[in-house]
């Protein structure tokens, strides 16, 4: 529940509140001003702050990779926790070795728009949407308060594997160990960059898996300070290639925990050693983010637990706010075409529905125990119910999604 002292103003407003709810549900929703980046006055997210309180790891979740609306609506509020929360560390759902390699060149003064585009996933990193995030990190870094980015995702999302390769080739000379593991390494990376994903039938699993043990031992006492990351980068690949070999051979629930577990790793990884005194802001995709996926009621197998609810395992669940988004209409996009898709009106008494009762563009909303089981749409925009406060703390609705566009090529 919010504190009543934030409350009080929104049960007064009959400007706000259009349409009556459940007392539980007023209390717990509060309007949003906008959605976009250029808006600056932070008032209408204090809400927001109460609700993260004191946690150092807030994870910025999406209903489908095309929602435009979301991704500014992300922006803004990345800008609220950096300003005013503390917040200077973003990881993207994408690679771990690539989002490492493009921070390096930012520090070396590389553009930022162009280290984005080389290390993470297009989806987002060539949207327009995103267009205001990058304006923001270089101007932060111009002004002396830079946010670093990170990735967690053990797939290689852009330019990465030719400075990969040269990087670990670096790494084996400064090892002093038996450079066969490093040099097995270096020729998978090589494949993998050479075929595109249809050398595996080149690749040894079993030998990689060995090889990233060797090398796990060779760096542990590595006096090289990046040594560390890459060792956990040389691990997420052994668990990279045989996802990607399951995938081949018809995904199931087991291969899609493969990668579940290692961003689960990875991220444990970089808010444990990586960035142990700071405080992280996630991007990714509200399925993967989730703390109970066994909350909603959708036939699932338990052998697939998304990489939040592994999060909260490995660390202290009080560390982690986990916010999603929704809409009650619009359209999403596509991350193949230039598509859209309308998003259905949703049921009435479902959360969504019930928010757009209220008449306002934008609300964010606790999610609390008080609230029972509930039909919302915050995984994919379909209409699940479930004990939503059990996968996330909170979420942000948008009445209108837009869809994500991209620049026309010439």
């Amino acid at each position: 529940m919010l504190l009543r002292s934030l409350s009080t103003s929104l049960l007064m407003s009959a400007a706000i509140i259009a349409a009556p709810l459940p007392a539980a549900a007023q209390v717990q929703v509060s309007p949003v001003s906008s959605i976009d980046p250029a808006h600056t006055d932070y008032s209408d997210l204090q809400p927001l702050a109460e609700a993260i309180g004191e946690k150092r790891i807030v994870m910025l979740g999406e209903a489908s990779h095309g929602d435009g609306a979301t991704f500014l609506a992300k922006t803004r509020i990345i800008q609220f926790l950096h300003q005013q929360l503390g917040f200077d560390v973003l990881v993207f759902e994408s690679g771990i070795s690539d989002l490492h390699i493009a921070q390096q060149a930012i520090d070396a003064g590389a553009d930022i728009d162009t280290a984005i585009k080389k290390s993470v996933f297009p989806l987002w990193s060539r949207s327009d949407q995103l267009r205001p995030l990058v304006g923001y990190l270089e101007q932060q870094r111009a002004g002396g308060a830079p946010i670093t980015l990170a990735g967690f995702d053990m797939q290689m999302s852009g330019d990465g594997p030719a400075a990969i390769i040269a990087r670990m080739d670096e790494m084996a000379g400064k090892a002093g160990a038996d450079r066969a593991p490093f040099d097995r390494m270096v020729t998978t990376f090589s494949l993998l960059r050479q075929f595109k994903g249809k050398g595996f039938g080149m690749i040894d699993l079993d030998q990689i898996a060995r090889d990233a043990a060797s090398i796990d031992k060779a760096l542990a006492n590595s006096p090289d300070p990046d040594a560390r990351y890459w060792n956990q980068v040389t691990q997420s690949l052994a668990a990279f290639l045989p996802f990607v070999s399951g995938m081949m051979a018809g995904p199931s629930p087991a291969t899609f925990d493969l990668r579940e577990k290692q961003m689960a790793g990875n991220f444990h990884w970089l808010a444990s050693e990586g960035f142990a005194d700071r405080k992280l802001m996630v991007w990714g995709a509200t399925s993967h983010l989730i703390a109970d996926r066994t909350a909603i009621d959708v036939e699932i197998d338990e052998t697939m637990v998304p990489m939040g609810a592994q999060i909260r395992e490995l660390m202290d669940g009080n560390e982690v706010y986990t916010l999603a988004f929704t809409a009650g209409g619009g359209a999403n996009g596509s991350i193949r075409s230039t598509e859209t898709f309308p998003l259905e009106e949703p049921p009435e008494d479902s959360i969504e529905g019930e928010l757009m009762a209220l008449g306002g563009d934008y609300y964010f909303q606790r999610l609390d125990a008080s609230d029972g089981k509930r039909v919302a749409r915050l995984l994919g925009h379909a209409d699940w119910a479930g004990e939503w406060h059990r996968a996330a703390d909170g979420m942000i609705f948008i009445r209108e999604m837009t869809p994500t566009t991209f620049p026309q090529k010439e």
